[in-house]
């Protein structure tokens, strides 16, 4: 889903936001955050990017970030 359905604090879903225009791409949100059992503050926020391009998108998402790209693993 491209949408929560859940409610994000405002501050965090404006860093998705910022992130989701930065990488020209869509985030695909699933696990708690779509559940009822999700609670805010608690929950981690599952997301999904598809790409063609893995290694393009790993390195735009380590600079947004400001991560080292060997933080990433497949999966």
């Amino acid at each position: 889903m491209e949408t929560t359905r859940n409610e994000l604090p405002y501050k965090l879903k404006s860093i998705l936001d910022k992130m989701k225009t930065d990488l020209d791409t869509q985030f695909y949100y699933y696990g708690s955050v779509q559940r009822n059992d999700y609670i805010e503050g608690k929950s981690d926020i599952d997301i999904c990017i598809f790409t063609d391009n893995e290694t393009s998108m790993i390195t735009r998402v380590a600079h947004f970030l400001r991560v080292q790209k060997n933080d990433f693993k497949r999966m």
